[in-house]
């Protein structure tokens, strides 16, 4: 694990200005087009985001924020279909399944209140995790274009070690990044610390970003863990990449 957050850490550090440019640029689609329309593009890049991740963990590419540029020699084409097909597939169902199921884990009274959408994306989240661990080999499969080696049978193998690594990398890291944030944001606030000509929406735009950064952190611990595991079952790959 403690290796798993050293090459994570090194992601970010080496590929910090496209990390920030690609927070702010997301934060800032709402400025420019409806509501709907910088969700789907939203979801659009940060699925390019994390199949880039993919490639940079699987065989040391840069993480590279325009799609499709020319490839290592000797690795595999840049084919996204079928990683967007299976990552959107994971995230709709895990929505759906946690809005049906929501009601039925949560209290109809707090689901009435405000905190009753914190639960909802908690039991979302959940879904989401369980389905990582079941399914989340394939998606590092489907960048390696599905090789004769990669065994389903084997990443389901992996479904717990997989969600106890996700539970110590990416929520436990989320927690505290969200927590701190949260915490500075109110203390600067507090004290006053953007000064008199801040605005609310100055202010609330760079708190979106700096949590779409923490956003985009656990998202690396997360493909960190899941190529991990998928190299146990694909040995080729580690020793082609070593």
């Amino acid at each position: 694990m403690i290796e798993i957050y050293k090459k994570s850490w090194a992601c970010i550090v080496t590929n910090w200005p496209i990390y920030l440019s690609i927070a702010v640029a997301i934060e800032a689609l709402p400025l420019f087009s409806r509501p709907l329309s910088a969700d789907i593009m939203s979801l659009i890049y940060l699925t390019l985001f994390a199949y880039a991740l993919h490639r940079h963990f699987l065989y040391g590419e840069l993480v590279d924020p325009v799609p499709f540029r020319k490839n290592l020699p000797g690795k595999p084409a840049q084919k996204l279909g079928l990683f967007f097909a299976i990552s959107t597939a994971m995230i709709f169902a895990s929505t759906i399944v946690g809005f049906l199921f929501a009601p039925a884990i949560v209290p109809q009274t707090i689901l009435s209140h405000g905190l009753g959408r914190i639960f909802v994306v908690l039991v979302i989240s959940g879904f989401y995790l369980i389905l990582l661990g079941i399914f989340g080999t394939t998606l590092p499969a489907s960048v390696d274009l599905l090789p004769n080696t990669y065994k389903f049978e084997a990443g389901v193998e992996e479904t717990l070690p997989v969600i106890g690594r996700l539970l110590l990398g990416p929520v436990l890291a989320g927690m505290i990044m969200g927590a701190l944030t949260f915490f500075t944001y109110y203390a600067l606030f507090t004290f006053k610390a953007f000064g008199p000509m801040a605005t609310t929406a100055t202010s609330d735009f760079v708190f979106g970003a700096i949590l779409r950064l923490c956003g985009m952190a656990g998202t690396t611990l997360a493909v960190a863990v899941l190529c991990d595991a998928y190299r146990k079952i694909v040995p080729e790959v580690t020793a082609a990449t070593a």
